[in-house]
């Protein structure tokens, strides 16, 4: 009897194969999420405590591990209101160019000396009314979807503090009376950051009257997820 050991050879050979495909397909699996997070970028507003933003810093700055950038923020005290709901917050003056945002459009546009507002998806969740209660998901909703409601501010004092008293809600629905408010022609909202309210460095310097380095934060971006939490650690220290 003759035994064709040829033909037992060449399923060995594709079984073989197959086992190493899947192998390598499982290993690249697992080793994707270690890669990506090597090389994805993360991005956050640090504070600098009581360092300036000057050459001095940035010559530091520059020996943080992955850094890519680091820009000045500016921190414009303002106060918010979508008709009878108002909030205090402020607009972060960012380079544009430097922030990594996600939202219905990646343009914008200036209207005159009128700041565009970049507004992340869940910062206009904090509006209340007098009453303090607060604006609900239908209403925002119906903001952000048909563009209804007037969105305006105006500039404000930092650290104003409140007591809650019915002498200072009376005060406070003087204030909103008599303030001079701006209406927001242009605003885009964001997916990400879904916090926070942007504009361009540029007219944050113009609308409070600030430089760079009258700045007490900074838009931190880095490269790699370990180094990332590391450069955050350091910044947070200066915090405290």
């Amino acid at each position: 009897m003759r035994i064709c050991k040829r033909r037992h050879f060449y399923p060995m050979l594709i079984l073989g194969a197959s086992i190493m495909a899947g192998s390598l397909c499982l290993l690249i699996r697992l080793a994707a999420p270690v890669f990506s997070g090597s090389i994805k970028e993360y991005q956050t507003v640090v504070s600098l405590g009581r360092l300036q933003y000057d050459e001095k810093l940035l010559e530091q700055v520059k020996k943080i591990p992955g850094l890519v950038s680091f820009s000045p923020v500016l921190e414009i005290p303002v106060e918010l209101k979508l008709e009878e709901y108002t909030m205090s917050t402020v607009f972060l003056a960012v380079d544009l160019n430097e922030l990594k945002m996600e939202g219905d459009s990646s343009e914008y546009i200036y209207v005159r000396n009128t700041p565009v507002l970049l507004i992340g998806k869940n910062t206009l969740e904090s509006l209340k009314d007098l009453n303090n209660h607060t604006i609900s998901k239908r209403r925002l909703a119906t903001f952000w979807e048909k563009g209804e409601g007037k969105l305006q501010y105006c500039l404000s004092e930092a650290g104003r503090e409140k007591d809650g008293s019915d002498f200072e809600k009376e005060t406070e629905a003087t204030e909103y009376s008599e303030a001079v408010w701006t209406e927001c022609p242009s605003f885009l909202c964001l997916r990400s950051p879904s916090e926070g309210i942007y504009i361009s460095l540029e007219q944050g310097k113009a609308l409070g009257g600030m430089s760079q380095e009258d700045g007490t934060k900074a838009l931190l971006t880095v490269r790699g997820k370990e180094a990332f939490k590391k450069a955050q650690d350091i910044f947070a220290n200066l915090s405290k």
